[in-house]
This record gives C-alpha cells, sequence and structure tokens, in this order.
C-alpha cells in the first residue's frame, strides 16, 4: 500500500475510535439497508454512481466508501470526509451526492479531517459548506441554471445560441466552482440533483467549527 492511503486509513481509523458511543456504518450494505430503513429513501436517492454502458450497468452506491457514524440516540448521524486536494472541489460534489439523505435526517454533523500538510486550507472547505448547505437557491434561479445545464449539455452548442444575451448571461453568472461541479452532479443525477439545493432552510444552518478530542482534524456540525 502506498504511504499516503495507508496515512489516510489511520486518519480514518482515528476518527473512529476516537468516538467510541457511536455505531459506525462500514460496508455499501449497511449503509443502503440503514438509510432505505430509517429515512425510507429509494435506492435512487441514496449517493450513487454508474458504470458500464449500453450493454451493461452497474451502481455502486455510497461510492466515498466512508464511515458513517449512528449517534448513540439513534438519531443523529455522523458523515466523516477525509480531506485530500487543496480545493474542495471533490467535496463540493460529496455534499450533492449526499444532499437528498440529510435533507431527511433531523440531526446530523459533516466531519471534516485535514492532514497536517492541509491545515491552511480549512477555511476553503469552511467556504464550501456555507456555500453549498447554507445558501439554497430561489425557485427562478434554478429554472434558469436547468435551461442552461440543458443548453450546455447538447454535443454542441450552436454559435447562434452562444451568441444570445440569455445563454451569456447565464454562462457568467453560473461560472462559479458551485455551479460547475452541481453540473457534473446533474450529469449523473438528472433534475433529482438541483431538488436539494432550491428548498430554504432544507438543510439548517452551518454551525460553529469545533475541536476534536482526536489530532484527525476538525469538525462542522449543522
Amino acid at each position: 500500500m502506498a504511504l499516503p492511503r495507508a496515512i489516510e486509513r489511520i486518519m480514518l481509523l482515528d476518527a473512529v475510535i476516537a468516538h467510541p458511543e457511536v455505531t459506525w456504518l462500514a460496508t455499501e450494505r449497511e449503509k443502503v439497508a440503514h438509510f432505505t430503513r430509517e429515512s425510507r429513501l429509494r435506492p435512487r436517492d441514496l449517493p450513487h454512481l454508474r458504470f458500464g454502458n449500453e450493454h451493461g450497468r452497474t451502481l455502486r452506491f455510497f461510492p466515498d466508501k466512508l464511515p458513517i457514524g449512528i449517534e448513540a440516540d439513534g438519531r443523529g448521524h455522523v458523515f466523516v470526509y477525509l480531506v485530500t486536494r487543496r480545493l474542495p472541489v471533490d467535496f463540493r460534489a460529496f455534499l450533492h451526492r449526499h444532499a437528498e439523505v440529510l435533507r431527511t435526517l433531523s440531526m446530523w454533523r459533516i466531519q471534516l479531517l485535514f492532514p497536517r500538510h492541509l491545515a491552511g486550507v480549512m477555511s476553503r472547505y469552511e467556504a464550501a459548506v456555507e456555500d453549498e448547505l447554507a445558501t439554497p437557491l430561489q425557485s427562478t434561479t434554478l429554472d434558469e441554471l436547468k435551461w442552461f445545464f440543458e443548453q450546455r449539455q447538447q454535443a454542441t452548442v450552436s454559435p447562434a445560441l452562444v451568441a444570445e444575451a440569455r445563454f451569456r448571461h447565464a454562462e457568467e453568472a453560473f461560472a462559479t466552482p458551485r455551479f460547475r461541479v452541481l453540473y457534473r452532479t446533474w450529469q449523473q443525477y438528472g433534475d433529482a440533483a438541483l431538488a436539494a439545493v432550491v428548498t430554504p432552510g432544507a438543510l439548517g444552518q452551518v454551525g460553529e467549527r469545533t475541536p476534536l478530542r482526536s489530532r484527525a482534524g476538525w469538525r462542522l456540525d449543522q
């Protein structure tokens, strides 16, 4: 095993054993069984990725393969995310994939684990949480975003469309990292990916960061 991967696994283990009062879901089967039973979500609403082609496709649920904890009261949930990049591009996609699950839970927190060499980028990840979870889109904005995504998905965007003021305005308005990542999520999940980013207050408010007892990182609580 490569040394960086070994360190990542140790960090995850550190985060898990630091909270012996939490029951941890480790496997794909455990997570699917728990969330379809407790939240009554359909399997297609769970985080997943599709692999394959027209001859055969395979769904992998909870593809991030990160532990998810259940608090002792059975209501609170802990979603662990291990930071491996300086920019939170993959983390935004993680939030998008889990948005529908978070919407159905009454209590949850996201625990971010930072290796020492990435401790300086905590503020970027905090800003991503604020951006994704605390600033839902208005329905009018969502309509324009959906139109823009549909036009952009075409194999070739016609010069006439590019010249349209509406397209140029949308291209400029949706040029931020949030919408670039959301476009890729929308390509995977379709319009369901947009549902969780439009309801005001659906995901609550982002709390202050609290130091972990473990040396592994920080947590961001709802």
